[in-house]
């Protein structure tokens, strides 16, 4: 028994379906973003290639009510270059921020390299890229482990970004469904 996008709720597709549900619920404005799980294959080039598609449709989304469909573009983290050229592309196509993981160092085809924590200077390129377009980043906040760190992983694997620049402010982002 297969369903179709017309099975589900409209406004997960339907970018004047949404604006109306949030019309009813009382909601100004979404912040939307996939995960950063999203697409996870060992094919890095497939992934980006469906994070790219992702990032256009959500695009053509939003652009139905920037003011009101604020959208989030998936970067390809394991490639600080990459990240840098997809952020700015997702920015000339009107979206407003980058989803980057909570916890870099949990190594696997979507991460950077498990000893890349947010403090080494090899995000550097990328943090003065997203301030320079005056991009936010948003951390996917079910990954943080908030009662300490994970097991396994060193106190500095679980550091967030504690930079003295601006390029590094945390988009306070949730859910519209909490």
């Amino acid at each position: 028994d297969s369903k179709s996008f017309e099975d589900g709720q409209r406004g997960g597709f339907d970018p004047k379906a949404r604006i109306s549900a949030q019309d009813v619920d009382n909601v100004t404005a979404e912040v939307l973003f996939g995960g950063v799980l999203t697409f996870k294959t060992a094919d890095r080039p497939l992934r980006f290639a469906l994070m790219q598609a992702y990032n256009d449709w959500l695009a053509d989304f939003c652009s139905e009510a920037p003011d009101r469909l604020i959208g989030v573009a998936e970067i390809p983290t394991w490639d600080v270059e990459l990240a840098t050229s997809e952020s700015k592309r997702a920015r000339d196509k009107g979206l407003k921020g980058v989803l980057i993981p909570a916890i870099p160092n949990l190594e696997g085809p979507w991460s950077s390299p498990a000893y890349m924590n947010y403090t080494n200077a090899w995000w550097d390129p990328l943090g003065d890229a997203l301030e320079d377009m005056e991009l936010e980043f948003a951390f996917p906040t079910q990954t943080i482990h908030l009662a300490g760190e994970p097991e396994g992983l060193p106190n500095e694997a679980n550091n967030t970004p504690n930079r003295n620049r601006a390029s590094w402010r945390v988009a306070s982002i949730r859910s519209a469904a909490s």
